[in-house]
């Protein structure tokens, strides 16, 4: 999810957001991270979380991993250097923990915790309209990236992209509802 002002990803809203247009009528997955290795030797894996703050999964029972979002039962969760680490049923050593290197791990939107006011999640933004104050097109938001100290919005425009960034002096308002993200651009931030 992001939130405005100023955009702050906690799904890469992040994330799970992708180029293929606005995303709102899909299935109700919230992207919480990658596997980026097995932890020890009985299974547990670390997950690179891609969301602000790890996930709080107390009472979520099973995560999805990979594209296909095959479920998977947690046995525990808890977070460790600023890595979520997960034990998985069916995932009892180390070389199966080894097979989901590099997965998504996603959860059911259903078990994230409630959103904020003025907080997105990326699917919710992928799509929308990029508007000026004055009321100028300037393109399409195509993609969310997450660079740890702000999100930067890949803007589409004429098959070209450009770079924007979800900061609350660009970002001014965002209205689901009209399919629309309103901006200032800052000197520098016009597309050429």
């Amino acid at each position: 999810m992001t939130q405005t002002p100023p955009p702050a990803t906690t799904e890469n809203p992040q994330a799970s957001g992708s180029a293929s247009g606005n995303q709102r009528s899909e299935p109700d997955f919230l992207r919480i991270g990658r596997v980026s290795r097995p932890h020890g030797m009985r299974g547990e894996l670390s997950i690179q979380v891609s969301v602000s703050k790890p996930p709080l999964l107390n009472d979520v029972e099973q995560v999805y991993i990979g594209s296909a979002r095959v479920p998977y039962k947690i046995s525990a969760a808890h977070t460790h250097r600023k890595r979520l680490l997960l034990r998985l049923a069916n995932v009892e050593d180390r070389e199966s923990a080894e097979v989901l290197r590099g997965q998504d791990v996603s959860i059911s939107v259903a078990d994230a915790e409630p959103l904020q006011p003025d907080e997105y999640y990326i699917r919710e933004l992928i799509g929308l309209q990029i508007v000026t104050e004055e009321g100028e097109a300037l393109g399409t938001l195509k993609d969310v990236l997450e660079t740890g100290a702000n999100d930067v919005y890949v803007v589409t425009q004429d098959e070209d992209d450009w770079l924007l960034p979800a900061i609350k002096d660009v970002v001014r308002a965002i209205d689901l509802e009209r399919n629309e993200m309103i901006v200032h651009l800052l000197p520098g931030l016009r597309p050429d």
